[in-house]
């Protein structure tokens, strides 16, 4: 697609694209997934300092990669999306397994298997009665419990100052929808620094999740049919 995102699958990245072969040990895997995981330009720099200290050609040969390909940091935010494997396309070719030796004729076991698929996508959300999608609201839940080790301090505008008592101090802005630790604007989804804000603030955190995530979204991802199709007689 014309001036789509590209990005490396990590765990591709060190399985098969030889860095688990030429820089063997946990230490060093730890070490290059901590860069990839790092949100803000600090954190990346800081990790790729630490794995350099440990193996300057490890090093080397990942500052040879576009980081803007495998490192949560330089991710364009605009997808809302901060993963970095590729588990869905793996998910989704283990469920056609079945199909995929088949001659391109008498493959549409993908397509019967695509129509019940999405129907029944679209038939379980229009019965949801929730603003964002089930599992995103699973998440704000899980991302809450970690609002009582916050400190929110408003700055009487749309700015908070939250201080994670474990470390570390960052900057929330709820109209820019950012916070400074870079996961916010990079997923759409409050991390538990913007929560511990909106909180204070009075408002719900689901007006603050990404229209990506929402039912009105995931309905318009799945209008399309896949037409039922008589046999070939």
């Amino acid at each position: 697609m014309p001036n789509a995102e590209h990005r490396f699958c990590v765990r591709h990245l060190h399985l098969h694209a030889n860095f688990k072969k030429d820089f063997p040990g946990k230490v060093l895997k730890d070490a290059m997934w901590n860069a990839t995981r790092a949100a803000t330009k600090n954190s990346f720099d800081f990790h790729m300092d630490e794995l350099k200290k440990l193996d300057v050609k490890a090093y080397k040969w990942l500052v040879k990669l576009d980081v803007r390909t495998w490192s949560r940091h330089a991710f364009k935010p605009r997808s809302k999306s901060d993963t970095l494997v590729n588990n869905i396309a793996e998910s989704f070719n283990a469920w056609i397994l079945e199909a995929r030796d088949k001659p391109v004729l008498t493959m549409e076991i993908i397509r019967v298997m695509l129509m019940q698929r999405l129907q029944t996508k679209r038939d379980h959300m229009r019965r949801y009665e929730g603003r964002v999608c089930p599992r995103i609201y699973k998440k704000l839940e899980r991302i809450k419990s970690e609002v009582g080790h916050c400190i929110s301090r408003w700055n009487g505008e749309s700015k908070y100052e939250v201080k994670y008592i474990y470390g570390g101090r960052y900057v929330v802005d709820l109209n820019e929808r950012t916070c400074g630790c870079g996961r916010w604007g990079l997923s759409g989804i409050p991390c538990f620094h913007a929560v511990a804000a909106i909180i204070e603030y009075g408002e719900q955190l689901e007006t603050y999740v990404d229209i990506a995530y929402t039912k009105e979204t995931f309905l318009s991802c799945y209008q399309w049919m896949v037409n039922p199709l008589p046999s070939h007689e």
